[in-house]
């Protein structure tokens, strides 16, 4: 009973700390103080990192975790890997929390232009990273809100799924320090 505690306090820990992170970098954002650092990130640096970080989950989830990078892809872009990794670990972990079965795919490829957002160069090259799943979606009316901090589709009290609805909005905030954007499909 004891060891179910601690790990009770643990966790309950690690929760407050992630929540803690969130909320500063989301006012760092705010405050235009966030640094971005760029440097050449390898694309297999994002393969190892999904597989690493979410195949031990979609294995006791029992979910398929698919990654698939097309061939066109360059080797390696510039970006700053570290705040990369975070908007997929947020987009991931959204993936699974929401998903009981069937399978979640992350692919890479490269951005058909006529997709891109419209506050976007047409005239640059993107890569698209893409988390699709099969989860419970959201309903059209609110998708906009998933971006908005602290909100999640389950306004109630008792939210079943948990989380400080903070994710989402940090990565949107992010990929665009990193001269990109974030979008969904339901």
């Amino acid at each position: 009973k004891q060891k179910e505690y601690a790990h009770t306090i643990y966790m309950s820990g690690a929760d407050l700390l992630k929540m803690i992170d969130e909320i500063l970098d989301l006012s760092k954002v705010d405050a235009g103080k966030m640094e971005i650092n760029s440097e050449t990130v390898p694309i297999e640096e994002w393969q190892t990192f999904v597989n690493q970080n979410f195949k031990p989950l979609a294995n006791s989830k029992q979910v398929a975790l698919h990654v698939h990078v097309d061939n066109d892809v360059p080797d390696s872009v510039v970006t700053d890997g570290y705040r990369v990794k975070q908007i997929l670990r947020n987009l991931l972990s959204n993936a699974f929390k929401f998903t009981s079965q069937g399978s979640v795919v992350f692919t890479v490829r490269r951005a058909d232009p006529e997709a891109l957002p419209g506050y976007l160069d047409r005239n640059k090259e993107y890569i698209a990273a893409a988390v699709k799943d099969t989860g419970i979606g959201i309903p059209k009316d609110k998708t906009d809100l998933i971006f908005e901090a602290f909100q999640q589709v389950d306004g109630t009290t008792s939210r079943k799924y948990g989380g400080t609805g903070l994710g989402l909005s940090i990565s949107r905030e992010l990929s665009r320090l990193l001269g990109g954007g974030i979008e969904v499909e339901s």
